[in-house]
């Protein structure tokens, strides 16, 4: 018994909105699973609504009850039905009834009603139609509870349905920024890759032009010392040069630079000059020189002895446009002796 106080005191602060978050999951959990207590839930309820309507609550009671237990559209319709039904029973016990009494709860009264101090026969029909008046309204209670319940339930599957979307969106939405980051860091390896491999065709070229500036200054250095000499090579003037054109010349032992003197024609002027010289059968660039020294008919170029073997050679001017560039070919011999 005492339990069952502790149980109703613990369910009438429930519905009022009283406990802490841990009770109220206790309880819940209990009354799904216990259908004694559910009915002593219920039980519990129709009273607090009675003392409610009957203006059996203290100030602070009444004041939880309003803010904190009607917060749903259906309890707010079980209230109604309890005060339509309340009403019923006033409105049959006014005459008889002192007003004093009207304030009793409305189970009470409606024993009273059916029940008072005369012949039973006289009330048989009343006491039949008042049972069945109380069966239609428990079981229109129950029904309205239930409703409750179902709509709690399935308002609760819809929050979770709109959650474990949501979530899903959140996994979709993190897994396509995996793969974009995962694009952008196969692009910045790729870029990476393509940057190291200039870099080292740069560091290359870099090596391989500081030999021959180192081999050039060998070389030009051979021409201050006594007994070197420079073998001069003219090739023939005009823009149309072909392989039967080219010129034979001689490189003696002592001999360290070959001048090439590259004819230009009269009215040309670019100012930009640079040059190739190629292996005649092969095509293979065997040196490159940019911003040769030139005069007002001709392009200058020195070339060490060393670098150039016996062969036949093309040697390529390109002359700089501001359309692009112009280019010109000379084919000339070397013999060794």
């Amino acid at each position: 018994m005492k339990n069952q106080t502790i149980d109703e005191d613990l369910l009438r602060s429930y519905l009022l909105g009283k406990l802490s978050d841990p009770q109220l999951s206790e309880i819940e959990d209990r009354y799904f699973v216990d259908d004694d207590y559910y009915e002593l839930f219920l039980s519990i309820e129709d009273n607090l609504i009675d003392d409610y309507l009957s203006g059996n609550l203290n100030p602070r009671d009444r004041d939880f009850f309003e803010t904190r237990y009607l917060v749903t559209k259906e309890r707010h319709e079980k209230v109604e039905f309890a005060k339509d039904l309340r009403n019923v029973i006033v409105a049959h016990k006014q005459d008889a009834v002192p007003e004093h009494q009207i304030s009793k709860s409305w189970m009470p009264r409606l024993f009273e009603l059916v029940l008072p101090e005369k012949p039973i026969g006289e009330y048989a029909f009343a006491v039949i139609a008042t049972i069945i008046l109380l069966g239609n309204a428990w079981l229109i209670i129950r029904g309205i509870q239930s409703i409750s319940e179902l709509d709690l339930l399935k308002n609760e599957n819809k929050t979770l349905s709109e959650k474990h979307e949501k979530l899903s969106q959140q996994i979709i939405g993190r897994e396509t920024r995996n793969e974009q980051l995962g694009e952008q860091f196969e692009s910045f390896q790729h870029r990476i890759t393509l940057q190291d491999s200039q870099i080292a065709y740069l560091t290359e070229r870099l090596e391989s032009e500081r030999r021959q500036r180192l081999q050039l200054e060998g070389e030009f250095a051979k021409l201050n010392s006594p007994g070197s000499a420079i073998a001069y090579l003219e090739l023939n003037q005009g823009r149309s040069r072909s392989p039967e054109e080219k010129k034979i010349i001689e490189i003696t032992e002592g001999m360290v630079l070959l001048q090439l003197k590259l004819p230009l024609d009269s009215e040309a002027d670019y100012g930009i000059y640079r040059a190739e010289l190629q292996d005649r059968k092969t095509n293979e660039i065997l040196l490159n020189q940019n911003d040769l020294p030139y005069t007002k008919n001709a392009v200058i170029w020195q070339i060490p002895t060393s670098l150039i073997p016996a062969g036949e050679y093309k040697a390529k001017l390109y002359s700089k446009t501001s359309s692009g560039e112009d280019d010109s070919d000379y084919y000339f011999t070397i013999v060794k002796k």
